[in-house]
């Protein structure tokens, strides 16, 4: 979007506007002491901004090979999915869309076994996360679709053992 006015009040007002979670801004890394408009308009956002500010030298590039996804079949992992996609595609990174789905423990009152009722589970993770791909868009990046079950109901140690220990991997996540 094209604003016209002061950079702070309309940077300021559409993230209020669009309720954003995060602003990212670039500012020149010049000499110290140095201050530039980027810089002094990148300290000013960062005290006025109801929401966290990540401020990025000049020089900065994403070092990510491999970004995943946490998702369900909902808007925020669309978003994600979106955003995620369109960072691969500018650094050539892989994106892996992770579908962590919940396996509760009244299964045993159906007739299947948990491990049936894991393939159950699996099979529908698995057409909600296409129907997510299908609906976003990938900006032509090709997008895995990987759906672990979550026997405990905690997700956070299944994502960050999908991060793996590689220091070229990112994670989006698109709810608060």
């Amino acid at each position: 979007d094209v604003i016209r006015g002061s950079p702070l009040i309309e940077i300021l007002r559409y993230a209020h506007e669009k309720d954003a979670d995060l602003i990212m801004m670039g500012r020149h890394c010049g000499r110290r002491g140095q201050t530039d408009d980027e810089a002094l308009l990148a300290r000013r956002v960062t005290r006025k901004a109801t929401c966290s500010v990540l401020v990025l030298p000049e020089e900065y590039a994403l070092q990510a090979e491999a970004i995943v996804v946490p998702v369900r079949n909902s808007e925020c992992s669309a978003n994600a999915l979106e955003t995620a996609c369109g960072i691969a595609a500018a650094t050539g990174a892989t994106v892996t869309a992770l579908n962590v789905f919940a396996v509760h423990v009244d299964y045993s009152r159906t007739t299947k076994t948990l491990e049936g009722h894991k393939v159950l589970l699996k099979a529908a993770a698995s057409r909600e996360c296409s129907k997510l791909i299908k609906r976003t868009d990938t900006h032509g990046v090709n997008v895995e679709c990987k759906c672990v079950p979550d026997l405990r109901g905690k997700p956070v140690p299944i994502i960050l053992e999908a991060l793996g220990s590689g220091s070229g991997r990112a994670v989006v996540i698109g709810a608060r």
